[in-house]
């Protein structure tokens, strides 16, 4: 039986990455960000991309000419608390791959589209809680 479902997922050590993982290859993706692909991997990533910079922190921080991960890196810590306040420290944390936050998941499983959980079989005795989505293809 075909579903035509699409599922991304991102595994990595810390939930930052694993964010930014399962990000990297929607809507039908797995992406493993091992420790030794880290620094690359942040270094090339646009500073937008980083958890907590909006539109705002982003224009703020390409100002002083920081538009990817190797920037921040290079601008320091003390700099970046100075020009973002508390927001510059996680930055830096972020841009080192150091990320200690909990990932909790919330709620019941949800799903969205078009199969049901009877036409699904690999749904029968899922018992995980978080949340997930599924999208059709067509």
């Amino acid at each position: 039986m075909t579903t035509e479902l699409t599922a991304s997922a991102g595994i990595s050590y810390c939930k930052f990455l694993a964010k930014l993982a399962s990000d990297a290859h929607k809507p039908d993706g797995l992406t493993v960000i091992t420790p030794e692909q880290v620094p690359t991997f942040l270094d090339t990533l646009l500073i937008d991309r980083f958890f907590g910079v909006g539109k705002v922190t982003a224009a703020k921080l390409r100002e002083v000419g920081i538009a990817n991960g190797a920037d921040l890196k290079r601008l320091g810590e003390e700099r970046l608390r100075a020009l973002l306040g508390k927001q510059g420290s996680q930055l830096s944390r972020f841009v080192r791959g150091e990320d200690d936050r909990r990932s909790n998941p919330r709620g019941n499983a949800s799903r969205s589209g078009r199969e049901s959980p009877s036409s699904a079989t690999w749904w029968t005795g899922t018992a995980w809680r978080g949340s997930w989505s599924t999208s059709p293809t067509r």
